[in-house]
């Protein structure tokens, strides 16, 4: 008999070991590899490569079995271990730096991600060569964690190396030249740089249909972004028939009510609106809000997206009872769920009020506009642009409904604060205006006309005396008895 630390039971043991890994048996191939690794590193030491080799192994089992931390904890003493015996270049050495890498980006550690990808990838281009399809995998792995860094400008060159040396080893028609392709595609996006993120993308589609056939998940997917560039473009016409096309595709392959096939259906919708072809919008609108009210919940965000601009359709068809129902719809959603306090809530809010006074439901109108005023003050500043709009619809709101006094305070407020940026002098004179027939309004005769006396003055000044804007103050001063 051996014995169980003997070097040949502890290579069996080995074997039985990997044996279950390539089984994917892992829960009986860590608990070989756990006797081995304990075995080896009492008869042949912590350094030993076949100690090593074990060790490197063991951590892969645990990191299939999802177990990182521990599994990292083992690549790390391989890694080492290797390092010093054998070398920073060696090719098993680099190995277990490339596993490193990924545990770490299972675990969410990005930068380390990055480090010990640009370890391997730097190492392996040196030992196997720059061509070597190993090697561009890691490459490109590389130019994926620096991408997840947000350090696009570093990725690029990287994806182009890929690329380039994967079209030519392995030919255009492989799988990994198209993944190069599409990286390369996001990457672009990522920049901001429009063409070249369409260039890309329409060369992963058609390579993502010749290899895994048109109604692929993964070729629809490719189409969607060929068509997403097409939009981001403009070039809503050439975008079209593609969303057509993965709308079908999807609904066939996953189903009407899959997530994906309903954001299809929403593409469609906004493709047909930006278009202004509204009529054409609305079935599609129909399907994806349905469609999302019955899948993802109907307070959910991507929902109430789609129910915003379902009412945006609407209210350019001048289907306006309609569109307050969905744009009502799409800011209670968006207030229960961000609060006031929030771009969202105070967009849909706007399209809600914006439409009240369209239907000159002004008694409902003065509480939003109020309570979107005091949100615009907390959220953007008292002196923004978008604040400034809300108070000035406010302040017309209340004059509709015969609040008067209040109307002319706000007025006055606005004025004083387009008075605050030269750049807003038009802006001023058209408040002041609005000050003057409010007083009007309120028998404060004498002091409209003083008002419209000084209106003339800088409508004078701004334009000319012969401006169609001064002629109408000049009207409405004489019609005032001034």
């Amino acid at each position: 008999m051996l014995g169980e630390t003997d070097s040949k039971t502890l290579e069996s043991a080995n074997d039985i070991a990997y044996c279950y890994k390539v089984l994917k048996q892992y829960e009986e191939a860590q608990e070989w590899f756990r006797m081995t690794v304990k075995g080896r590193r009492e008869t042949l030491g912590e350094k030993h490569e076949d100690t090593l080799w074990s060790i490197s192994g063991y951590g892969d089992v645990l990191f299939n079995m999802q177990r990182y931390e521990e599994a990292l904890e083992l690549y790390r003493e391989a890694y080492e271990g290797r390092r010093e015996v054998l070398g920073e270049m060696d090719s098993k050495t680099l190995v277990n730096a490339n596993d490193i890498a990924f545990c770490c980006k299972a675990l969410g550690r990005k930068e380390e991600t990055e480090q010990y990808f640009r370890i391997a990838a730097e190492g392996l281009c040196q030992v196997m060569g720059e061509k070597d399809p190993v090697v561009l995998r890691v490459v490109h792995n590389w130019a994926n964690a620096l991408n997840a860094l947000k350090r696009y400008e570093e990725a690029m060159p990287l994806y182009r190396k890929a690329y380039e040396g994967r079209l030519e080893v392995l030919g255009e028609q492989s799988v990994d030249t198209a993944a190069s392709v599409n990286s390369l595609a996001y990457c672009c996006k990522a920049l901001g740089r429009k063409e070249e993120t369409e260039r890309y993308f329409r060369q992963t589609a058609k390579l993502f249909r010749a290899l895994y056939g048109e109604k692929n998940p993964s070729a629809l997917w490719a189409v969607s972004d060929w068509a997403d560039a097409l939009y981001a473009l403009e070039r809503y016409e050439e975008a079209l028939p593609l969303y057509h096309e993965v709308y079908e595709g999807r609904r066939e392959v996953l189903g009407e009510k899959d997530r994906k096939t309903l954001i299809t259906a929403n593409d469609l919708a906004f493709t047909y609106k930006v278009m202004r072809r509204y009529e054409e919008s609305l079935p599609w609108f129909v399907i994806a809000v349905d469609g999302r009210r019955e899948v993802l919940g109907e307070k959910d965000p991507a929902t109430l997206w789609s129910v915003k601009a379902y009412g945006d359709a609407m209210y350019n068809l001048r289907r306006y009872e309609q569109a307050q129902s969905l744009y009502r719809e799409a800011f209670e959603g968006r207030l229960e769920r961000y609060g006031w306090d929030a771009s969202q809530t105070i967009g849909a809010a706007t399209n809600l009020a914006v439409t009240l006074k369209k239907q000159e439901r002004y008694e409902e109108a003065v509480p939003l506009y109020r309570d979107l005023w005091e949100a615009c003050c907390r959220f953007y500043g008292e002196n923004h642009d978008r604040t400034a709009l809300m108070l000035d619809d406010l302040a017309f709101a209340l004059a509709k409904v015969g609040q008067r006094d209040e109307a002319l305070e706000r007025y006055q407020r606005l004025a004083e604060i387009y008075g605050e940026n030269p750049d807003n002098c038009e802006q001023q004179l058209q408040a002041m205006q609005n000050v003057a027939i409010v007083l009007w309004n309120l028998g404060r005769k004498e002091e409209a006309r003083e008002k419209c006396r000084g209106l003339l003055e800088g409508y004078t000044a701004l334009y000319g005396a012969d401006h169609a804007e001064t002629a109408d103050v000049a009207a409405l001063l004489q019609r005032m008895g001034g």
